[in-house]
């Protein structure tokens, strides 16, 4: 058993590892399945690569269609290689990866790979991924 985290900042740590590892275990599914303990009811999604048509997903219950279907075209071969997680201020981590995404119509792809979350309530509120690692660090900057 892990000792449970000390400090907010901490938690939110904990948060953002727990999901950057479920999406680099091609756990989409089981995020999907879930959510309740991650997502904030009203989150909002940005994604950066696989949009599906939307620039942004608002609610649980949109993001978990979008972790569905992306769960669904992606093969068992896709992963993610944490570089590093850190906090930005209070209630803000940054996640940075690289990312490697085969999906079932033989599309695949190598990239830089980023989550900025802002949590609230333990869960998060706001997720953006980034394909590029310096936007991210700009995002992060401005927030």
């Amino acid at each position: 058993m892990s000792p449970r985290p000390e400090t907010e900042v901490e938690a939110n740590l904990a948060l953002m590892t727990r999901l950057m590892n479920y999406a680099g275990d091609a756990g989409l599914t089981r995020l999907a399945e879930e959510a309740d303990s991650f997502i904030h009811p009203d989150i909002e999604w940005f994604p950066s690569v696989l949009k599906y048509g939307k620039t942004v997903y608002r609610g649980r219950e949109e993001y978990v269609a979008y972790l569905r279907r992306a769960a669904r075209q992606t093969t068992g071969s896709s992963y993610i290689n944490v570089r590093e997680i850190r906090p930005i201020g209070e209630d803000r981590v940054l996640g940075l990866a690289w990312a490697h995404y085969e999906t079932e119509d033989g599309m695949s792809f190598d990239s830089e790979y980023a989550l900025l979350a802002r949590i609230e309530d333990g869960l998060i509120r706001e997720l953006r991924s980034f394909s590029s690692l310096a936007e991210a660090e700009r995002a992060a900057g401005d927030a």
